[in-house]
Order: structure tokens, then sequence, then C-alpha cells
């Protein structure tokens, strides 16, 4: 009988690599820019 560990382990897929949105740099830092705009809430 097989579990769901020895599937994972022959998958043929390889998944332990892949980043989905990449990789990103996060300045804790640096401060954002303040927001300049009007938001409407009216609609």
């Amino acid at each position: 009988m097989f579990d769901s560990e020895d599937v994972r382990f022959i998958s043929p897929y390889l998944t332990s690599h892949i980043k989905r949105f990449g990789d990103y740099i996060i300045d804790l830092g640096q401060s954002p820019q303040p927001f300049e705009g009007a938001l409407d809430f009216t609609g």
C-alpha cells in the first residue's frame, strides 16, 4: 500500500525549487512614498 508521502517522493514533477511569484527583495529601512490621490467611495 502507498501513502501520500511515498507518492510525493516519486512524483515526476519537481516542485521544491519553484518560487511562484519570483524573488522579492524587501527593504524595511525605506518607507513608502505618500499616496497622492482621491478615493471615491460614493459609488
